[in-house]
């Protein structure tokens, strides 16, 4: 068997997510590195000669168990490469004091999956532009067509050139509409400079009023659509202002070469999945394995949002402000 080892060389890192087919944009030392700076997680990421894992974990304290976590705050970085070195890296964990494991996968880490999730991953091949728009349904042929009437402006940018603060702006207001925690500016901030030309903001305008920004990044041969911000005043106005942002974003991931279209991920059966499969994408179920060291038995908690209807009702009703500087503590709790 090959031996497993710590490593924390971003450069021999970058020759491990390469060398893997399976491995996802999260994979990228960027994000352990950014979440490290900006949350305060520790890094304990592990490989063999064949499959990479990373890790995060808080330093322990009176009130948590020692839990290692693939990877907290982003949507998944499971094991690149051979999967089913999955129990070894279960015992080095159990070896090394931790009790509990919570590892993103995207596609299934067992041949017999009888666990249900919640989450999928949404994405779609990038052929041509003609193939992009035989993947839109009527509805959304629609929403492009009576866009383009309207004579929207957007523009694109990247890496470092991007405004981060004419984003964070509209994000901020969104997440609070949304009851959700934000992420703190400095994040999107180091993503921009980690990416580079590959951080690609677009910004939507009709005349001169923004009506929204979202960013996309590219890693291997995906375009990843990642962050979403609108004015939804103004959305509701321009009603098919979002689809043609989508669409645009795509064209320009073919435009630069990328091979497939990443739309995100939403709840399975949400309004958001419907319109990423009517906009031609396929779905990949994304499965959060929540493994007790002791047993190693895996379990997968179904999300059930109204658990959360007082806290997010609270959170609408917060000041800005004070959503911003709580939501760095408060995003350490979500899924």
């Amino acid at each position: 068997m090959n031996k497993l080892f710590e490593i924390d060389n971003d450069d021999k890192i970058f020759e491990y997510i390469y060398r893997f087919d399976n491995s996802e944009i999260y994979h990228h030392p960027c994000w352990k590195n950014i979440i490290k700076e900006v949350f305060g997680y520790k890094t304990l990421c592990l490989s063999s000669d064949n499959a990479y894992l990373p890790l995060m974990y808080m330093p322990l304290s009176i009130f948590s168990k020692k839990k290692a976590i693939s990877l907290p705050i982003i949507t998944n970085a499971g094991i690149a490469g051979d999967t089913t070195m999955l129990p070894y890296f279960l015992d080095f964990l159990k070896d090394k004091g931790f009790k509990n494991s919570t590892i993103k996968q995207l596609f299934s880490l067992f041949n017999d999956e009888k666990l249900q999730t919640s989450y999928a991953e949404y994405r779609c091949e990038l052929v041509s532009e003609k193939d992009i728009w035989r993947g839109l349904n009527k509805g959304k042929k629609s929403n492009v067509n009576n866009a383009k009437k309207k004579n929207y402006k957007i523009v694109i940018t990247k890496g470092m050139q991007t405004n981060i603060k004419k984003f964070y702006n509209l994000y901020l207001k969104r997440m609070r509409e949304f009851g959700t925690p934000p992420l703190p500016k400095k994040m999107f901030v180091k993503l921009a400079e980690c990416f580079g030309d590959k951080f690609n903001m677009f910004e939507i305008y009709h005349a001169q009023s923004l009506i929204g920004a979202t960013i996309c990044i590219g890693f291997k041969d995906i375009y990843y659509y990642i962050y979403v911000a609108f004015d939804t005043a103004l959305t509701k106005q321009h009603k098919n202002v979002q689809v043609y942002m989508i669409y645009s974003m795509m064209l320009e991931g073919l435009k630069q070469g990328y091979k497939y279209f990443s739309f995100g991920r939403s709840t399975k059966n949400s309004s958001q999945a419907k319109t990423k499969k009517y906009m031609g994408a396929k779905e990949i179920d994304i499965y959060y394995y929540n493994f007790d060291l002791q047993t190693m038995i895996p379990s997968i908690k179904a999300i059930d949002k109204n658990n959360f209807t007082l806290v997010i009702k609270v959170w609408q009703k917060l000041p800005l402000i004070i959503t911003q500087i709580l939501g760095k503590y408060a995003r350490r709790f979500l899924p």
